[in-house]
C-alpha cells in the first residue's frame, strides 16, 4: 500500500488547470523530487498533499486517510507525521530566530518554556547562530547564514524516484 496516493486530482485557480488528472503513487522508503519551472505545479501539488488547499476533484491519500475528506482532527494528527522544508529558507519573518527554531517545539509539546529555550539556543549554537536569537528573521544577515539549498536543476517538470530500502 503506498504511503502517499493520488488518483485524477484536479486542481484549478481562477479558470487555469495547474493539476488535470495526476495519479501518483509514493511507497514508503521511497524518495520523490518534484522538478518544474515557475507555474507548473510544484507547489500546488505539495499544498494538496498536506492539506492546505481543497482540490477541485480526486482525491489524495497519505497512510489511509483520504486528507479532503477527513475531519479537522485526523488532518491535524497526520500533519504531525509530515516534514515540510520551505525553498528559499523561508521562515515567519514576523518571529525572531529563537521563535521560528521554538515554535514546534511550544506547538506540539508540553516541555516547559525553559527546556525549549535551551533546546533552541544549543540548535542554534550548532550553526554559529546562537548570538542570532533575538534578530528578526527580515535581516538580510539571516538570509545569508540560513540558506537552504535549492539546486538550479530543479527548473524542469518530472518526477525522479529512488527507493531506498
Amino acid at each position: 500500500m503506498p504511503i502517499i496516493s493520488i488518483r485524477d486530482l484536479v486542481v484549478e485557480y481562477d479558470g487555469r488547470r495547474v493539476l488535470d488528472g495526476l495519479n501518483l503513487d509514493i511507497e514508503h522508503g521511497e524518495t520523490m523530487v518534484l522538478l518544474g519551472g515557475s507555474g507548473s505545479g510544484k507547489s500546488t501539488l505539495l499544498r494538496q498533499i498536506i492539506g492546505l488547499e481543497r482540490p477541485r476533484s480526486g482525491s489524495v491519500t497519505i497512510k489511509g486517510v483520504d486528507i479532503a475528506r477527513c475531519s479537522g482532527a485526523e488532518l491535524k494528527k497526520l500533519r504531525r507525521s509530515i516534514g515540510v522544508a520551505f525553498q528559499s529558507a523561508a521562515l515567519f519573518n514576523s518571529l525572531s530566530v529563537e521563535d521560528n527554531v521554538a515554535l514546534m517545539l511550544r506547538e506540539h509539546t508540553a516541555l516547559a518554556p525553559s527546556i525549549i529555550d535551551l533546546m533552541v539556543w544549543m540548535k542554534l549554537a550548532v550553526v554559529g547562530l546562537a548570538g542570532f536569537v533575538k534578530f528578526w528573521c527580515s535581516t538580510s544577515l539571516l538570509r545569508d547564514w540560513i540558506p537552504l539549498l535549492q539546486p538550479s536543476w530543479m527548473n524542469s517538470f518530472s518526477f525522479l524516484r529512488k527507493r531506498f530500502r
